[in-house]
């Protein structure tokens, strides 16, 4: 049933540390198909697992019985901040020690599969969304812009909320909250340390070397 699964997931996870593609293979070579294969009739769905439905329930409180309600406003569309949200107890399919050890698991991963690309994200993961506290990530996207030579394809780069960008029809968006331009938030970053903290940390040396022109 639904629970041995989550339980297994759980366990491989946290405590044999296995991977989430290692995990989709088990459960996929046991023929154990994913819980909306189970519920609904999907139209070319298989009911094979993919990686992000593993860290999807990974990261669901309601397996460890906290269910969140009343996040959205009256209109049934925009989210209110986190700490409205309403919290209701419900009986958990895990226990406190695996759901601790697997959140931390989950850090550790972030911090060190963090993306090292060409574009520097000062904040990367070191954000949370106001919406529903998922995490902030950057993202670049692109543009046109009139230059003196025409209309030019610019890059730009962006903060957003990973709960905000849907992939596929299994990943979906849940959140609505906008993507934010990096130098903006960058800058008042840069002015609310140089405001709080001492100016002559090594924190501040990297933030002036990052943020200034």
């Amino acid at each position: 049933d639904e629970q041995r699964v989550i339980e297994r997931i759980f366990a491989e996870w946290a405590w044999d540390e296995s991977g989430v593609t290692e995990i989709c293979e088990g459960l996929n070579r046991d023929s154990i198909k994913t819980r909306a294969y189970t519920r609904r009739n999907l139209n070319g769905f298989t009911g094979k697992w993919i990686p992000p439905m593993i860290y999807q329930v990974l990261k669901n409180e309601a397996y460890i019985g906290r269910l969140w309600v009343k996040k959205f406003e009256v209109d049934g569309k925009t989210w209110k901040q986190r700490d409205e949200w309403v919290p209701l107890n419900i009986p958990g399919m895990i226990d406190e020690d695996t759901w601790k050890r697997a959140q931390s698991l989950l850090e550790e991963g972030r911090k060190r599969n963090a993306k090292k690309g060409t574009n520097q994200y000062l904040l990367s993961r070191r954000l949370t969304c106001g919406h529903c506290n998922g995490a902030v990530s950057g993202k670049p996207s692109t543009g046109v812009s009139n230059g003196g030579n025409g209309k030019v394809r610019v890059t730009y780069l962006n903060y957003i909320c990973s709960n905000s960008m849907g992939q596929n029809r299994l990943w979906k968006k849940t959140c609505e909250n906008k993507c934010y331009r990096t130098e903006l938030v960058d800058q008042a970053s840069w002015k609310w340390t140089h405001a709080k903290r001492l100016p002559h940390t090594a924190q501040h040396r990297v933030f002036q070397r990052r943020i200034s022109p």
